[in-house]
């Protein structure tokens, strides 16, 4: 599991470069992996998850998405999109076997946080400030939740003004695999009207 961790935050360095981007042109989605039938499949086919807004949208057209595979596991994000800023970002690490990830879920839980926190208060150039936390089964797996706001100041978001960011985290115990969702939502309708982090995670699938 160190060697996904440490893949996390290379992961969470490339995610975070669309924190305050958009393009005036539509985003080309040049995937190693495959979109189909409203959701994403990764390049070695080992997982598929929802996509957060629709193939036929308006969002979907302008949404970025990124994608990084690395020895620990493959990473993709997904977002900002056209006026919904939100970015989901969701890490998949295989395990030798299901034992060993019961083992080490707890200790790999907080050093994934500890790896994006890291690049996204930097980014952000704001601390994270704890909300909540949460041990809700998610799609009748073990699962950790944890949630964040931001205050980033000017200049970092789109509209160039000072703006609350929630971070949703998950962490959930696939038995064969630990999938690991963060996703970043400024406080506006676009965003809160968007797919949620549950939602997205439980969308996950492993093959």
């Amino acid at each position: 599991m160190s060697r996904a961790t440490c893949a996390a935050a290379l992961a969470a360095a490339v995610a975070l470069a669309a924190c305050s981007s958009l393009g005036a042109m539509p985003t080309p989605k040049d995937l190693s992996g495959s979109v189909a039938n409203d959701r994403y499949t990764s390049q070695d086919g080992s997982f598929s998850v929802a996509l957060p807004h629709p193939q036929d949208s308006f969002e979907y057209i302008y949404m970025q998405v990124k994608e990084m595979a690395q020895e620990g596991g493959l990473y993709v994000s997904f977002g900002p999109a056209a006026y919904d800023q939100t970015i989901w970002r969701l890490e998949v690490a295989p395990a030798p076997d299901p034992e060993t990830l019961a083992s080490v879920f707890d200790t790999a839980f907080e050093a994934e946080i500890a790896n994006y926190r890291r690049q996204i208060e930097t980014a952000g150039k704001a601390p994270l400030q704890f909300e909540s936390e949460g041990h809700d089964a998610v799609a009748g797996h073990p699962s950790r939740q944890r949630t964040f706001t931001q205050v980033v100041p000017a200049g970092i978001m789109m509209t160039d003004e000072p703006a609350t960011l929630t971070h949703e985290v998950l962490a959930v115990d696939m038995q064969h695999a630990l999938v690991f969702v963060w996703v970043q939502r400024p406080d506006d309708a676009q965003s809160h009207a968007s797919m949620s982090a549950r939602d997205f995670a439980e969308s996950v699938r492993l093959n």
